[in-house]
């Protein structure tokens, strides 16, 4: 649970505090619209990102494994979009960027929630019969 929590505070951080920031100093007195248009294509991003990171996760045949290869790239990823974040100038600079942070973490998360049920042999589940 404690890693549901990292990748909530890994978003929230970000969105609450320094994207508002940042779009504030961008986009001046409409802040406030700029925020709520990068914040709803974060949104849809996410609500496609999440079953689709699920299901590259189920396919993904590295070497490194098929969760962990998307918890490291999704975890890198951000976090490097996170400080490139910085450069933005545009409010569509940052829409794309925090797209691109919410797919990441979005796929991050997917293989996070998989990899609990992967632990469990298929067999233990079972009753025998009676």
């Amino acid at each position: 649970m404690a890693s549901f929590a990292v990748g909530y505070i890994s978003t929230s951080v970000p969105l609450n505090l320094l994207l508002a920031t940042h779009l504030a100093r961008i986009a001046g007195p409409a802040a406030a619209i700029a925020f709520s248009i990068v914040t709803g294509i974060g949104g849809l991003a996410a609500l496609i990102a999440n079953p689709l990171g699920g299901r590259f996760a189920d396919r993904t045949t590295a070497w490194f494994g098929c969760r962990r290869t998307w918890i490291l790239t999704g975890g890198l990823g951000a976090a490097i979009l996170l400080l490139a974040m910085v450069f933005t100038t545009q409010v569509w600079e940052v829409a794309l960027a925090w797209a691109l942070i919410v797919v990441l973490v979005s796929f991050q998360q997917a293989a996070k929630c998989a990899l609990a049920a992967d632990q469990i042999a298929p067999s233990a589940g079972e009753s025998s019969p009676a």
